[in-house]
């Protein structure tokens, strides 16, 4: 549930989205993928705070691959990933 919004009898909003990253140096994607519930974590909450309508236009997915690039990045205690992937997005 986000605060504020009306839910509509029968209709339940869900997105599967794979998230690919660039990273700047192997170790940034190492520390990652040893970190990998702890990232999910962050992507979660990044994701439940869009809007669905928001997610079916490309500047609304262009906008969520910077809010999680940047929350990531400030998550991370060294490195940085440079560039958000999707390489799979159902929004239902």
């Amino acid at each position: 549930d986000v605060h504020g919004s009306k839910k509509l009898p029968g209709v339940v909003n869900m997105a599967e989205i794979e998230v690919m990253v660039q990273c700047d140096v192997s170790s940034t994607c190492s520390y990652l993928e040893a970190n990998l519930i702890r990232v999910k974590d962050v992507l979660t909450q990044t994701l439940v705070a869009q809007d669905r309508e928001d997610l079916m236009s490309n500047d609304g997915k262009e906008r969520l691959k910077t809010a999680i690039r940047d929350r990531v990045n400030n998550w991370l205690p060294h490195g940085k990933i440079k560039k958000v992937y999707f390489s799979r997005m159902i929004i239902d």
